[in-house]
């Protein structure tokens, strides 16, 4: 166990190395058990634009609808802004 007077020196070698001790064991988590964090971009209330990473660190949006359902756009082919236009445009009805 390192104390305060050791990670508080100049360099912070202890700190950093914590940081990516975490950063490694997440990732492997990650990885193996296909589980990922999502961010919530826009809550329609009847929709959820949700941001996530693939297994290959490409960013991809995740639209949850209320009955379960889920549709994924790659974030290489689909902006946010498009996103967000197709479930709004869904929502509306004029799709």
């Amino acid at each position: 166990m390192l104390t305060n007077l050791q990670m508080g020196n100049g360099n912070g070698i202890y700190k950093r190395n914590y940081i990516n001790i975490y950063y490694f064991i997440s990732n492997l988590y990650i990885k193996y058990m296909g589980i990922s964090m999502r961010l919530v971009i826009e809550n329609y209330g009847d929709a959820k634009i949700l941001r996530d990473k693939s297994p290959y660190g490409i960013t991809r949006y995740v639209v949850e609808w209320e009955d379960g359902t889920s549709q994924i756009y790659n974030a290489a082919w689909y902006n946010l802004k498009l996103v967000k236009r197709y479930v709004e445009a869904q929502l509306n009805g004029t799709i």
